[in-house]
């Protein structure tokens, strides 16, 4: 099966919007509004399958909407340690490879961190004087799509042995 090409409704020189396809230079059709635009772009989008790109005013992209109707899998990943998070992610595309599926590459999410300030009571020659501890946990994320999974595929996944301290989601968005 042959990629479908995006869809993408862009601003115009004269002020107005357009559709255009990824695979082409020329506008596939022009229009006063973004709103016509927008639903243009969203039926030519659903019958090619593709995914829909909407920019802002200042060409950046605003959203994207995909009409593909490919199954798919979610996995979000997170933990304490990055390299397990690595690791697990290697484990999970190679769980797919084995079992005919196709996984995409595991987009890194922004780090949470959460800082505390412990106080604590310190005795320096008999004198009790305050210090703060400072404390850091750091929380890493990743989220990938494994494309068109097959029932081995969730068996595959379910038995895998990830190492303690990784969280795995496995959602169907």
């Amino acid at each position: 099966m042959s990629k479908a090409s995006s869809k993408h409704v862009v601003p115009t020189a004269s002020g107005g919007w357009a559709v255009k396809s990824s695979d082409s230079t020329r506008a596939v059709r022009s229009f006063a509004t973004q709103a016509e635009a927008l639903q243009y772009g969203q039926s030519l989008a659903q019958d090619a399958q593709a995914e829909l790109y909407v920019h802002a005013p200042d060409g950046s992209v605003a959203s994207k909407t995909s009409f593909s109707t490919e199954p798919k899998i979610r996995i979000r990943l997170q933990g304490l340690d990055d390299r397990l998070i690595d690791q697990s992610a290697v484990e999970i595309v190679q769980a797919a490879k084995r079992t005919g599926a196709t996984a995409k590459k595991a987009t890194a999410l922004p780090m949470r961190q959460q800082r505390f300030d412990i106080l604590r009571s310190v005795r320096v020659r008999g004198k009790a004087t305050a210090a703060n501890l400072p404390l850091e946990i750091r929380s890493h994320q990743k989220l990938m799509d494994i494309v068109s999974p097959t029932d081995q595929t969730v068996d595959a996944l379910k038995k895998l042995d990830l190492p303690k301290g990784v969280d795995i989601e496995i959602t169907k968005p």
